[in-house]
C-alpha cells in the first residue's frame, strides 16, 4: 500500500539537487514532490527502511521523516504551501481529501 511521507532536511548541508537526484534514482520511491526545505515522498516502504535508505543514499546526518496518514488527518492538515503541493497530496489522499479545501495560488 502506498504511503505518503513528509521528509524535511537542510539543503545547505546536502544540496537539493543531490537529494532529489537520489530520490529519482530509487525504484522504491514511486513519486515525490519537492517544495522549499521539504519533500513529499510516495512509497510502499515503512518508515524505518525508508529512513535507512535516505541516510545511506544521501549521507544526510539530520533529517525528519513522518508518515502523513491523510485518511486520519482529514481536515486537520493545514499550512501554507504552493498549490502544486496541495494538488500532489490530493492525488494520493482519495476520498479523505476535502473537496472544498481552499488552495493559495
Amino acid at each position: 500500500m502506498k504511503k505518503i511521507y513528509l521528509f524535511v532536511f537542510n539543503p545547505a548541508v546536502k544540496g537539493d539537487d543531490a537529494v532529489l537526484g537520489f530520490l529519482d534514482s530509487r525504484q522504491e520511491i514511486a513519486d515525490w514532490h519537492a517544495f522549499p526545505r521539504g519533500v513529499f515522498l510516495v512509497t510502499d516502504l515503512s518508515s524505518e527502511p525508508l529512513r535507512d535508505l535516505i541516510r545511506e543514499g544521501t549521507g544526510l546526518e539530520w533529517f525528519i521523516l513522518t508518515e502523513l496518514r491523510l485518511d486520519e488527518l482529514g481536515t486537520s492538515l493545514s499550512g501554507w504551501l504552493p498549490r502544486a503541493s496541495w494538488e500532489f497530496l490530493g492525488r494520493y489522499a482519495g476520498d479523505a481529501w476535502p473537496k472544498s479545501r481552499k488552495q493559495p495560488a
